[in-house]
């Protein structure tokens, strides 16, 4: 038997591993729950004393499954699509990352709202129904769009997001990916923890303080173990995670799973190692079109 086939075989049976794993600790979510408590509990009093507003935090439990999901290929039909986009130059790589760049770049305001930003850039990218936006970040010079699946968003995944890079007040380009629709399998859903029992979590970590308003809670998925770039090895296994938001303003991430806890996401260092490898399958291709750094064409 080829080594490839050996690395196949390994691969399957750790993710068959891993997924009976996970659900074992499904299983035994009323024992986490129950730690945090419901709302007549002393913790929710005490947040009620301090003032925090937790109105907006859903009472129902949803269920959720864990998601297998792999790297999407890009089409010859979606490659036909995508050059008939006007004033868009593209190129696939590796069959499964799109880098465009436009003729003319399009310029953006300093302070477009979510709505504006998604009329400039709505028609110029393939999919467009499957990605919601997450946000500008300045410092980085990029606008990042997350990828949906089963309806609810996949956060900080290089796998399935489109990344569009602002110079000088103008979008310039972006670079896409995709990941596969989930599985038939990924069927077995399990009621996670109550919404309320991760705001508990929260507050007694300080990340919710006296005055403080949670304004949404939202389910959506991540998944820690990121893709190798070769073969089966890019199956990844996400988990259902709740997305926090803190007076509109701050968003921190918690597994909605029991044992699991606070997700620690850098957003600024995500999008540094997702330009690099980004980078790195566009240069060991061949091509330049789009600048994934100011100024820098790679």
């Amino acid at each position: 038997m080829q080594w490839g086939q050996i690395k196949t075989l390994f691969i399957l049976s750790f993710l068959i591993v891993d997924i009976f794993l996970l659900n074992q600790l499904l299983d035994k979510r009323f024992e986490v729950t129950e730690s945090f408590g419901g709302n007549d509990t002393p913790l929710a009093e005490q947040m009620e004393a301090d003032d925090i507003d937790v109105s907006a935090v859903p009472s129902d439990t949803p269920k959720a499954s864990y998601l297998t999901l792999d790297r999407a290929e890009f089409t010859e039909d979606d490659k036909t699509e995508l050059d008939q986009i006007d004033g868009l130059n593209a190129r696939i790589y590796n069959d499964d990352l799109i880098a465009a760049r436009f003729e003319e770049p399009i310029p953006i305001d300093e302070d477009a709202s979510r709505e504006e930003i998604m009329e400039l850039v709505n028609d110029t990218f393939l999919y467009n129904d499957l990605y919601s936006y997450w946000g500008w970040n300045k410092a980085e010079n990029v606008l990042m769009f997350f990828q949906k699946s089963k309806g609810s968003t996949v956060y900080f995944n290089e796998s399935g997001m489109i990344m569009f890079l602002v110079e000088k007040g103008e979008i310039v380009g972006y670079v896409q990916t995709r990941l596969k629709p989930p599985n038939e399998e990924d069927v077995d859903e399990k009621e996670l923890i109550p919404p309320i029992s991760a705001v508990y979590l929260l507050y007694t970590r300080n990340h919710i303080v006296p005055g403080d308003e949670v304004t949404d809670v939202t389910l959506g998925y991540h998944s820690k173990i990121k893709p190798e770039l070769d073969g089966l090895s890019r199956l990844q296994i996400f988990a259902p995670v709740y997305k926090v938001t803190i007076n509109n303003e701050k968003e921190l991430f918690l597994n909605a799973t029991p044992y699991e806890g606070i997700i620690e996401m850098n957003e600024s260092e995500f999008i540094k190692q997702t330009k690099e490898k980004f980078t790195e399958t566009i240069q060991s291709n061949n091509g330049p079109v789009v600048p994934m750094e100011d100024g820098t064409e790679q």
